[in-house]
């Protein structure tokens, strides 16, 4: 498995926070999370944001931040979906991470967990996570029942 640069970087920060000494420095760790906590439906076939799961990332000189997005999807006919994280809500920054993709099934009501994960520098953006249908209506599980729930959090280090 390869690491690119910004993994590495992530990596190498989060080595030092949790090894003694640090290399001398002091280490900044902080930790956001976002779940909605009620069902989001679209029937979009471009992206939309997810109402209510907004984060904004810790702001740390020189540091990284680990996004990780979780969600449970339903849609109530053919047509697949997708998601997406950027930097803003409006979806005019590039996307910060490749879709997470629900694969086309061949019957109604189907379900996916899907997750897309992204590192990011830790400088204060607002992240958002987006997604959209190829048709039908696509439901996106919020925490109502207490069992289900879709959560976008990121771990930021430097």
């Amino acid at each position: 498995m390869e690491l690119n640069g910004d993994q590495i970087e992530l990596t190498n920060c989060i080595q030092a926070a949790f090894s003694s000494g640090g290399g001398g420095g002091s280490v900044t760790a902080s930790t956001v999370n976002a779940t909605i906590t009620s069902d989001f439906t679209t029937t979009s076939s471009s992206g939309v944001v997810i109402t209510g799961i907004v984060i904004t990332l810790p702001t740390i000189t020189d540091g990284k931040c680990l996004i990780v997005f979780s969600g449970v999807f339903n849609r109530n006919g053919s047509g697949g979906l997708q998601n997406y994280l950027t930097t803003d809500s409006s979806g005019s920054d590039a996307a910060i991470a490749g879709t997470g993709r629900g694969a086309e099934g061949n019957h109604d009501n189907s379900r996916w967990d899907l997750a897309t994960q992204a590192i990011h520098d830790a400088d204060g953006s607002d992240i958002s996570c987006f997604c959209f249908t190829g048709g039908n209506t696509l439901t996106v599980y919020g925490d109502s029942g207490g069992e289900l729930g879709t959560s976008i959090s990121a771990l930021g280090v430097g």
